[in-house]
This record gives structure tokens, C-alpha cells and sequence, in this order.
């Protein structure tokens, strides 16, 4: 069944004149993926917008940086042989109408654009990317702490059995799998640490599910005995735990115990975030004697709503800023980038909003915030950021 033509026309006109709202945002990109339309939109794209947007590259460089995205987004199929186009005549052809506006939009929505309520695609541009300085994102990369004290790099690539003890662990591509039957010293523990730019999975002899974010540890008995399964963190886990009756599941960080019976749920517990926030997506947890139900998280003391969607964003694979407080948005960045943020003139008041792929280079990344709240420089493991108001 087509869409009717009425919605696509109410969200064209609301975007070309900057009053989309961001409640609309994901269903102005889900109508990108229809045809129809496409079309549409395509027909409305001023002129000015598209030759603003050109304009704004200032050498032949990032001009073909451009064109080639365009090109992409756009479907064109290109000759074997390159024809040179001059910029006029490239600006007035139908296609680059219809392929600029779709490209501005998909390319910023799947990699590196970042709405606000002030912001419209007129603010979109790509971001010169400098090739002998490109970060990449993080991987599947983790220390591995045996209980004898060894260490051993894991990486993503990597494959095949570690031994401890009785205890066969399968390391399969940035997840370690526990055997569930092996009879191991009750206090024989692992440690699997993440540095910045690394993220780790991690299957417990008792069937629990555990992510670990960037910066993060876990440390946990090599086969569980006893009344309790308990494991410690630090910085950010995200938890499948397999239900055992009269068995619970404990969590301990510096400052809470959180008691599980079954369930899912995200802790973060970095010492540079304000205080550690338990987030649940289902089940249920216990923190000092208060209960949480699904949709809720538990904060300085405090039981309040959340978007777990945006809690375990990192675990599915993106950044959610949305309505974040800027620094806060920027730590996430340092930790999957390995880099160190700098401020040069104090840290923008504005939150942030707006979703990005966990799989960009550091350098796309800050293309799609540059020029909202601030500017941003990068100098080696460095990001300076300069804000534009104060």
C-alpha cells in the first residue's frame, strides 16, 4: 500500500522552511527509503540551498569529496571513463538536485548527522577529512586476566581455546565463551579488561550475557559456586543474566550492589560521569532496598523514567546524544576514540541531540557536530573543541 501524498508534503514543506520537529526525524528518514518520496523531495530543493552548500568548499579536493558522495547516495552509475563536469553545469543537471538533497540527508543520517531543534539540513556539510591524521573507531579488543595472574591480548580477529585450570574458554571474535561444567577452585577468578577504543562480549559458565563498553572491567569467578553469583565492574556493562533460582546474580561496582534475579539491564559506573546509573530493560534489580521496574533507572539514590534505548545505545552499536549535556556527549567520543578532549574556551552550555554510527572514523564523527555548538580541531590524539556561544 502506497503512503498518501499528504504526509510526505506536510514533512518536505516542514523541513524546507526549518520546522521539522525532532519527534519527526526518524519518520522523515524512514520516508526516504520510499520512492515516491524521493521523488518528491527532489522536486523541492532549492537551488540556493544546493549552490550554498557547494560554494561552501573551497578547493578542488573536498569539491570532489563531494561530488563522489553525491554520486554514491544517489545511485548514479559512472562511466569507466571520468567525464569532467564543470561546477555550473553540475549544479543545474535534474540528478544532482534529487542526489545532493537524498545525499545530504542519508549520508548525515546514517553516519555523521546531528539534529537539533535549531538545525536543518542547511546546516549539513562534509567535513574535510585529513588523511595522514585519520582516528579510527574502536574494535573488539580486551585483556584477559587468568586466575594464575597471565595476561593475554585478545583481539578481533582472534579464535580458538584458552585453558585455565579445568576450564576450556572459547575465544570466538571478540567473545569469550565459558564452558558450563567445569569444576574449578571456588576462588579462581578472570578479569576481562577493555581500554579506550575497545569493547569486549562475554559468556559466563552460567549462560549470563555480558557487553563490556570502552574503559570498562569485570572481574568474575572462573565457574560459580555457592548461594550467589557474584562479579565486580568498573566503568559500563550491559547484562542478559540467566535466571537461577535461589541463585541470584550480583553486580558490584565502587558504591551500589545491585541483586538480580533474571533480567536485562545496563550499569555505568565511570568516575568521570556523575554518579553511576543503573538503567533496566526488563525484569528486575534490587539497589540498596529500592526496586526497579523496566523503563526506569536508578541514579544518586533516585528511581526515575529513562530511554533505555539511549542507555544501551553503545551496546547496539551507535551514539545517542539526544538531549545530553555536551561534556557529557564528548566523554562518550574520548573513550571510543582513545582521544583526549580539550576545551579552549569553556564547555558549550547547549545539549547535544541527534544519533550516530559507533563504525565512523573520529574525523566524520566531528564533521557532523562541526559548526553546531562549537568547532572542532583535531591534533593527533587531540580534539580541541572551541564553542561558538557562551
Amino acid at each position: 500500500m502506497s503512503t498518501p501524498s499528504a504526509p510526505y508534503d506536510e514533512l518536505i514543506n516542514r523541513f524546507v522552511t526549518e520546522h521539522l520537529q525532532p519527534e519527526e526525524v526518524d519518520t522523515f528518514f524512514a520516508f526516504l527509503e520510499e520512492e515516491g518520496f524521493r521523488e518528491r523531495y527532489g522536486n523541492r530543493v532549492e537551488q540556493d540551498l544546493l549552490q550554498q552548500t557547494w560554494e561552501g568548499w573551497k578547493n578542488a579536493q573536498q569539491a570532489e569529496l563531494l561530488y563522489q558522495k553525491i554520486v554514491q547516495a544517489g545511485g548514479i552509475k559512472q562511466e569507466a571513463k571520468a567525464i569532467v563536469m564543470h561546477r555550473s553545469h553540475f549544479l543545474r543537471t535534474a540528478w544532482f538536485r534529487y542526489a545532493a538533497a537524498v545525499a545530504l540527508l542519508i549520508i548525515g543520517a546514517a553516519a555523521y548527522f546531528i539534529f537539533r531543534p535549531a538545525a536543518t539540513g542547511k546546516e549539513l556539510a562534509l567535513k574535510k577529512v585529513e588523511k595522514e591524521n585519520i582516528v579510527l573507531p574502536g574494535s573488539n579488543k580486551a585483556v584477559l586476566t587468568l586466575s594464575n595472574g597471565q595476561k593475554m591480548d585478545l583481539g578481533k580477529d582472534d579464535a580458538g581455546t584458552i585453558r585455565d585450570g579445568a576450564m576450556n574458554i572459547e575465544n570466538q571474535e571478540g567473545q569469550l565463551i565459558y564452558a558450563g561444567n567445569a569444576t574449578m577452585d571456588p576462588g579462581a577468578l578472570n578479569t576481562i579488561t577493555t581500554p579506550n577504543g575497545g569493547m569486549f562480549q562475554l559468556l559466563l559458565s552460567d549462560g549470563t550475557k555480558v557487553w563490556l563498553n570502552a574503559a570498562s572491567s569485570i572481574t568474575y569467578p572462573v565457574a560459580f559456586s555457592g548461594s550467589r553469583r557474584e562479579v565486580s565492574i568498573t566503568g559500563e556493562a550491559y547484562f542478559e543474566v540467566k535466571q537461577q533460582k535461589n541463585k541470584p546474580f550480583i553486580v558490584k561496582t565502587a558504591g551500589e550492589e545491585i541483586t538480580v534475579l533474571g533480567t536485562a539491564f545496563n550499569v555505568n559506573s565511570y568516575t568521570d560521569e556523575p554518579s553511576i546509573r543503573t538503567s533496566l530493560v526488563e525484569g528486575a534489580v534490587k539497589i540498596n532496598n529500592t526496586i526497579l521496574k523496566p523503563g526506569q533507572a536508578y541514579s544518586n539514590g533516585v528511581v526515575a523514567a529513562t530511554d533505555v534505548r539511549q542507555d544501551i545505545a553503545w551496546k547496539s552499536g551507535y551514539f545517542d546524544f539526544d538531549k545530553l549535556p555536551f561534556d557529557q556527549a564528548l566523554r562518550q567520543l574520548a573513550r571510543w576514540y582513545d582521544v583526549k578532549i580539550v576545551y579552549e574556551n569553556g564547555i558549550p552550555r547547549e545539549e547535544m541531540f541527534g544519533k550516530m554510527e559507533r563504525t565512523l572514523t573520529l574525523n566524520d564523527a566531528l564533521g557532523g557536530l562541526d559548526g553546531t555548538v562549537a568547532t572542532f580541531r583535531l591534533e593527533g590524539n587531540t580534539v580541541r573543541v572551541t564553542a561558538l556561544l557562551k
